[in-house]
């Protein structure tokens, strides 16, 4: 398989974008398993009130920013190849 070239002038943007969508299902998935396992009683408050939708909505869009952002931080900290290989 052959391996990305780091000087590609589009290799930068795609490697971020791809970290940012990893992150971004991570965090919804994450989101997810909190709302459906109701750790500390948001799901059952999300289906008692009448904004519970609005709240699942917030919640994965700040889960999505929190965690795509993660995913660009650690493709970029740990996973990019050195230019010596």
């Amino acid at each position: 398989m052959n391996r990305p070239n780091p000087r590609h002038p589009y290799f930068l943007p795609l490697y971020m974008a791809i970290g940012a969508l990893e992150g971004v299902i991570v965090g919804w998935l994450t989101y997810d398993i909190l709302v459906l396992l109701d750790f500390g009683g948001i799901g059952s408050l999300m289906l008692r009130v009448s904004e519970g939708s609005l709240a699942f909505w917030l919640g994965a869009v700040f889960f999505g920013i929190t965690f795509g952002m993660l995913g660009i931080a650690w493709r970029i900290m740990v996973l990019l190849p050195d230019e010596d290989e």
